[in-house]
């Protein structure tokens, strides 16, 4: 396996003079200081690739030049365009960079690990892999070290192995996993792609029950890979049977405790990408698309709806967390609808 060289040992090298600036190293690129997001720059001779080694040769393959006229840095091209800003460079190296309208932050990073070290040393006594969903499009981000609680589910021929911060555990039909009960602690959920979501939705019910906030943990690829993104899961109630799980989950009901449910939506998944919602049969896009349509029609629908659906336990949990991901953006997409009369505005609901 190739490894992944990040240069977090360089020094970052700063030439003074007249348009000779010269950057060297491993940086994050900071847009906003609120964020716990950035971007990785790796840099050689000014020459910068985001997330990956940068080329020893520049003919050979496509990179990014880092040039400076004056007071103004250039980069072409960051991504797919030319990016030119007011710059200057204190003594730390941190790069400050003045836009149009954004300030942007270059800032020389070290001791950095990736996502794919972390796991790869947390699972190595148990696989030879763990393959999770990259690149969600809703969730917030954090570094992988940083948890409270971690709960792995990992592949494996007969069963999943479950591994609770550091621990195998195993279940028992009398006793359940034995999860001792929280103190308002939050778990990060990684789950293999290839385990069914079946196989998954016991220890969640279980860890729900002991009182533990949930989050389902995905791995960033394009804009860096030494952080995790993290959806939540606001589950409000669980009802197992031998047949099926059904659970209950509402994002944002706490806001309207007092609306109640006057209309339903229904949908099955049949595959990741192919859904039937009120009969009719689509694709995951246009069923999303669906759904913001109905919910935005008036504020009744807005606040008074209730989507099932309904998922063969058999499906790869990667399947799951992608349609989650979807379900979340529908929240993004209907996030301020304006509607006549005393209500103007509403935020999620």
């Amino acid at each position: 396996m190739k490894k992944i060289i990040l240069y977090t040992f360089g020094i970052i090298t700063l030439f003074l003079g007249c348009n000779s600036e010269k950057l060297n190293g491993h940086y994050h690129l900071i847009w906003n200081k609120d964020s716990k997001q950035f971007q990785t720059w790796n840099i050689r001779d000014n020459r910068m690739k985001i997330n990956e080694e940068v080329c020893l040769d520049i003919d050979s393959c496509f990179t990014s030049k880092i040039s400076f006229s004056g007071d103004t840095i250039t980069v072409n091209p960051w991504v797919d365009f030319e990016f030119k800003a007011k710059y200057k460079i204190d003594k730390k190296g941190i790069v400050t960079m003045n836009g149009n309208s954004d300030t942007l932050w270059l800032i020389p990073s070290y001791k950095c690990i990736t996502t794919k070290e972390y796991l790869e040393d947390k699972t190595k006594n148990f696989t030879d892999s763990l393959n999770l969903l990259s690149d969600i499009m809703v969730g917030e981000v954090a570094f992988p070290k940083n948890y409270e609680n971690e709960l792995m589910v990992l592949n494996s021929k007969d069963e999943p192995l479950y591994i609770l911060n550091n621990e195998i555990i195993q279940r028992s039909k009398s006793e359940g996993f034995k999860i001792k009960k929280a103190n308002n602690e939050t778990v990060w959920v990684y789950v293999d792609n290839l385990v069914s979501v079946q196989s998954v939705l016991p220890i969640i019910e279980e860890l729900f029950e002991k009182g533990y906030k949930i989050q389902y943990a995905s791995v960033q690829e394009m804009e860096n890979n030494e952080q995790i993104k993290l959806i939540n899961r606001s589950f409000k109630n669980f009802n197992t049977s031998k047949k099926q799980f059904e659970i209950d989950y509402c994002e944002f009901c706490d806001k309207y405790q007092k609306s109640k449910i006057d209309s339903g939506i229904n949908i099955k998944m049949l595959e990741v990408d192919k859904y039937i919602m009120n009969g009719k049969t689509d694709n995951l896009f246009q069923t999303r698309n669906s759904l913001v349509r109905y919910i935005i029609q008036n504020r009744t629908t807005r606040l008074n709806t209730q989507i099932e659906i309904e998922i063969n336990g058999n499906t790869p949990f990667a399947d799951y967390l992608t349609l989650i991901d979807e379900l979340n953006w529908v929240h993004v997409e209907t996030r301020i609808t304006r509607y006549k009369g005393k209500m103007t505005q509403m935020l999620n609901g």
